[in-house]
């Protein structure tokens, strides 16, 4: 069995895997991440390939992460029930891509813990001035005297980006923003999507780019 650590700005994690072949290419990903082996013993995030070692809860500490993955079903681990909030499941075979993707997106959850960025909280009243020329309004935003309706998800996204002006903000916390704006979790494509529609409705009205994308980590609205 492959048990290596790796780290990351202060991020460990542990693959545990017993195919050399997918440990290969796992910790070749892992580079490509920005992640390098280490001898850490303590492990925040931890990879296991639930095919080849069967998986104890008691393994992770209580603040560790997991990404995992299988042949099977994801209703076939119920532990998985139980760690929804910390625990990415990939159905195998999976894309390197989706792999990516979910340690960027523990990693930028970290690294956003540590910069106290946050989506944030919804305005108490119905009109609230960003910085001029900008105005958030309850039925989306005006930029000097014009009025841009947007839905309550554009609304929220706008105002994620804004706040958080010339610094990248990963994916994971743009969806949070999302899904604090409607009671339902956003599908994979979605943040893409209603990227799309502020570039539609913002961006092209004033000829010019605000939103910069950062590929497989954020967004950023530019100064």
């Amino acid at each position: 069995m492959s048990f290596s650590h790796i780290a990351n700005s202060g991020i460990s994690a542990a693959l545990i895997c017993e195919d050399p072949v997918l440990s290969r290419l796992l910790e070749i990903e892992l580079e490509r991440c920005g992640v390098r082996i280490t001898e850490d013993a303590d492990a925040a995030l931890y990879l296991w390939d639930l095919d080849g070692v069967d998986f104890d809860p008691a393994t992770l500490p209580d603040s560790g992460h997991l990404i995992c993955w299988s042949v099977s079903a994801p209703d076939a681990f119920p532990f998985l029930a139980d760690m929804a909030e910390r625990a990415f499941f990939l159905h195998r075979p999976f894309p390197l891509e989706a792999l990516e993707a979910c340690i960027l997106s523990f990693v930028a959850s970290v690294a956003l813990k540590a910069e106290h960025i946050s989506p944030p909280t919804t305005p108490q009243t119905n009109s609230y001035t960003l910085n001029a020329p900008w105005t958030l309004t309850e039925n989306g935003v005006r930029y000097q005297d014009v009025d841009i309706p947007l839905t309550p998800r554009e609304r929220a996204l706008f105002r994620c980006l804004w706040e958080h002006r010339g610094a990248l903000v990963p994916k994971a916390v743009l969806r949070e923003a999302l899904e604090a704006a409607e009671n339902d979790t956003p599908t994979a494509n979605t943040l893409e999507v209603y990227i799309y529609h502020l570039r539609q409705k913002i961006e092209k009205p004033l000829g010019r780019r605000l939103i910069t994308t950062e590929r497989g980590k954020g967004y950023r609205w530019e100064k």
